[in-house]
């Protein structure tokens, strides 16, 4: 019965325990009912369907709206993909890249800038000098973002010292 417009309707009348005449007086004042909430709602409260009879959505938005959302699954941010290509691998000893990585981390918010802490070896905290990030452990790739926030006078001593040491024992 129900391949038919009026086997349809007649379908329709009886899910809902309403005759025929009072389903098609609701429809020609401009209602329909929603699928979800089982109510009689205006024509303008359902999204457009062209595959449909009525050109309707069988639930009104906001059945519709809370549907969808009960279904959505947001992935946790420890498991979405981050946004752009892929970081290249890590070359050992490419001072560039490492520098390049720490200021990209830098700017990502993911490492302070180093004028907002103190320095390591004095503890000097200002902006009466400049702070910097020294490579402690050396521009190794697995070493790249392993660094320590030092004043320039502290870091220039550090990098005597290490020009030092690496003259000795030459």
């Amino acid at each position: 019965m129900g391949q038919t417009k009026a086997g349809a309707i007649k379908v329709n009348a009886n899910k809902l325990g309403i005759s025929v005449e009072e389903y098609n007086q609701k429809v020609e004042s401009g209602l329909k009912n929603c699928f979800r909430c089982k109510q009689w709602l205006s024509l303008d409260l359902f999204r457009s369907d062209k595959s449909r009879y009525d050109e309707k959505n069988p639930s009104c938005t906001k059945c519709r709206n809370a549907y969808c959302r009960s279904r959505h699954k947001s992935i946790p941010k420890e498991l979405r993909k981050p946004l752009g290509p892929p970081p290249s691998p890590c070359r050992d000893g490419d001072k560039r890249q490492a520098r390049a990585r720490v200021n990209h981390r830098i700017k990502a918010g993911k490492l302070p800038h180093p004028n907002s802490l103190a320095c390591v070896d004095c503890n000097h905290f200002g902006s009466d000098k400049r702070h910097e990030y020294d490579h402690y452990k050396g521009y190794a790739g697995i070493h790249h973002l392993e660094v320590e926030c030092v004043c320039t006078s502290c870091h220039g001593k550090r990098e005597k010292q290490r020009h030092d040491s690496q003259q000795a024992t030459e």
